[in-house]
């Protein structure tokens, strides 16, 4: 399955990457609350202890975790400073794996937060089944996808899985809103809505476009002709209407022409 593009290059290398904090900011999310002042204690390696802090610190602005490799040089020089580590001695590339996983799990249950699997996973698959009955664009999927994530006190995956998601709920939309047209549908009603994508000569463009396009816009112009076009396009669309009122009034076409417009 081919996974949709929803964020361009520069906006999926943001949402990847760990928030840019002003000095404030690092104040208020670096800060180390009691329980973890507690953990802190309990471990011997100052490695581990940057990796905490800094981890915890991303996920409470964020909602979710990074990888090590990302982590910005002035967070870590901050965190270093503010714990008194040794930043030229301490390389942060020594985090184990083992550690970050557990450390993440220690944050997630602390915040009160859920991991992004099994029936935690399943209630976003089915928010975003919801989400693209709504005629939104996958960017706009995706951004309504993060929020209820966050809403559910679920931790927010890397922007593959939820692309993963976005394109498995679109396609099952269009493979049941397809099969429901197939079988509503009789031949008249079809033969209509087949006409609509026919390739018709633009002059103004110099090219051929599909019929359908047409009926996006209306002429702002007082001419007779400009009058004359839009009549034509509102008595065309007055017919299509009848020929497909009983489908409209079940809803069938508001999937339909919000997924063509």
């Amino acid at each position: 399955m081919r996974i949709i593009d929803i964020l361009d290059q520069e906006e999926m290398k943001e949402f990847e990457s760990p928030p840019i904090f002003s000095y404030q900011q690092r104040k208020v999310f670096f800060e180390v609350p009691g329980w973890l002042k507690i953990k802190l204690q309990g471990l011997a390696s100052p490695v581990n202890d940057v990796g905490l802090v800094l981890q915890s610190g991303y996920f409470k602005s964020s909602g979710r975790f990074f990888r090590l490799g990302t982590f910005h040089e002035h967070d870590i020089a901050y965190v270093c400073r503010m714990l008194k580590v040794n930043r030229e001695k301490m390389d942060l590339s020594s985090y184990s794996s083992s550690s970050l996983a557990r450390h993440r799990d220690l944050i997630l249950c602390e915040l009160g937060f859920h991991k992004f699997t099994g029936l935690h996973k399943s209630l976003v698959l089915q928010e975003a089944n919801h989400l693209s009955t709504k005629q939104f664009s996958p960017g706009s999927i995706f951004r309504s996808l993060c929020d209820f994530i966050r809403s559910q006190s679920i931790e927010v995956p890397s922007y593959n899985a939820l692309a993963v998601i976005i394109t498995q709920s679109l396609r099952n939309l269009e493979k049941v809103l397809l099969q429901t047209i197939d079988t509503q549908l009789n031949e008249h009603q079809k033969t209509a809505l087949d006409g609509l994508f026919d390739k018709l000569p633009d002059e103004l463009l110099g090219r051929n476009t599909y019929k359908i396009s047409r009926y996006k816009t209306l002429q702002e112009l007082m001419k007779l002709s400009a009058i004359r076009e839009n009549m034509g396009k509102l008595k065309d669309l007055k017919v299509l209407y009848h020929l497909l009122a009983d489908l409209i009034a079940k809803k069938l076409f508001k999937l339909f022409f919000g997924l063509v417009f």
